[in-house]
């Protein structure tokens, strides 16, 4: 994943409407794909396939505490359409800059995003293709999101959380812990979806020995 650009801390939340010049609309009507996962506040709207394996990329990083979407921007009469996806990592706030997707505007509307997302206080975070496509990364995030609606059972579910809280364990010692076999791999997935546990899944193919930790 690419580095965010530097920028200042920020402490308020994504979704929460700044008191400047531009008002910004967190709602886009006629889009018939959406994303929700445990980071986002709402439905997020899947502008692209590009938009779509970010918004992955952002819900399994453990570095991202919440998903956001602005719509637009009004100022008076001036109104502009920016499309983006906020997200806070630690206490900054970033707009996603998926080279993929970017939005093709005029002179005028470009340069009024640009004042928009300034005004927000919404620094970059420019991600190419090569890091959204980057390996072993994205095929993990693929696997293990087709697991962000599985269900885990709660006793399962304690049992998991109980053996982590002791300390990270890679998975395939973590399975045998909760007296479990391949068959509990999808719970543990799933509650990576779900923003309880990480995994260790950019610096190896997802196997026995990725480590998995508590999110902390």
């Amino acid at each position: 994943m690419a580095d965010a650009q530097n920028a200042e801390p920020r402490t308020r939340s994504p979704l929460s409407p700044p008191a400047f010049g531009f008002s910004p609309t967190f709602h886009r009507k006629g889009v018939s794909k959406l994303f929700v996962s445990a980071k986002t506040a709402g439905a997020i709207p899947v502008l692209s396939p590009a938009i779509g394996d970010a918004l992955v990329l952002a819900s399994l990083d453990a570095k991202v505490r919440s998903i956001g979407f602005i719509a637009s921007a009004r100022r008076g009469n001036e109104h502009v359409d920016l499309d983006v996806v906020v997200v806070q990592r630690g206490d900054r706030l970033f707009f996603m800059d998926v080279l993929a997707a970017r939005r093709i505007r005029d002179l005028e509307d470009e340069g009024l995003a640009l004042i928009a997302l300034e005004e927000f206080e919404l620094s970059p975070w420019i991600i190419s293709a090569q890091t959204l496509r980057r390996e072993p990364r994205y095929s993990n995030n693929q696997f293990v999101w087709q697991y962000n609606r599985h269900r885990v059972p709660t006793r399962l579910r304690k049992r998991i959380l109980q053996v982590l809280a002791q300390q990270p364990m890679q998975l395939g010692h973590l399975l045998k812990r909760v007296g479990g076999d391949h068959g509990t791999c999808p719970d543990i997935l799933s509650l990576a979806c779900a923003g309880v546990l990480e995994l260790d899944i950019a610096s190896r193919p997802l196997d026995r020995m990725t480590l998995v930790r508590l999110r902390r």
